[in-house]
């Protein structure tokens, strides 16, 4: 699998900046009202596929921040990269990362939040909430033709893509085995629907504590 995360890298990499649309002062505009949530004209595709990564990077943090003895930095800065990188800095992490890590209980309240299974419906919810959005709101063949116009968006999609990949495989299916609770049935379950899936395995499984 590791070695798949460095295919996935490279070729994201090689995507973004060989195969992406030029950057036009738009996508700079695009980005700056997204951020500021200054977006409800806009396409509800696009909405809610912005507001999906920010889920999913919620999603990684509930489990890379239990994670130590990783043979690498505290899971905290690769997370905090992927805020504003993506999959581009958890690729790494987790191609890195010790197979023998271990899971630390929570010492903080940041860590209790994270741990706590409230956090995992949450995302449940909002996840199933912007998936419909997308679905049965987006304006589809206009969301494609603006990620054919606008570098910052073709990226983006690309971005989910990866990380909607990557939750289940690198940090779901490993937490799953840290804590004693695998369960290949439950895990192709959990794989099989994207974005909500790993959210319910987040609001189910055994607490560190």
């Amino acid at each position: 699998m590791k070695k798949l995360y460095w295919l996935w890298w490279a070729a994201f990499a090689l995507a973004a900046f060989l195969t992406s649309p030029a950057p036009t002062g738009e996508s700079l505009k695009l980005f700056g009202n997204l951020a500021i949530g200054n977006y409800w004209d806009f396409n509800p595709a696009l909405i809610a596929e912005w507001n999906a990564i920010g889920v999913l990077w919620l999603a990684f943090g509930a489990t890379i921040w239990h994670e130590r003895e990783t043979g690498l930095p505290h899971g905290g800065w690769f997370l905090l990269g992927a805020f504003f990188f993506g999959a581009m800095a958890l690729l790494p992490y987790y191609a890195l990362r010790r197979d023998d890590y271990v899971l630390e209980a929570p010492q903080t309240q940041v860590a209790r939040v994270l741990d706590h299974p409230a956090l995992g419906w949450f995302l449940a919810l909002a996840g199933a909430g912007l998936l419909g959005l997308g679905i049965f709101v987006g304006d589809w063949p206009a969301f494609v033709d603006l990620a054919r116009r606008e570098s910052f968006v073709y990226v983006m999609s690309i971005d989910i893509c990866l990380l909607t990949l990557l939750l289940p495989l690198a940090a779901v299916r490993a937490d799953m085995r840290r804590r004693g609770c695998w369960n290949a049935g439950r895990f192709a379950a959990y794989a099989a629907i994207p974005v909500v899936g790993p959210m319910f395995y987040l609001a189910r499984r055994p607490p560190l504590a």
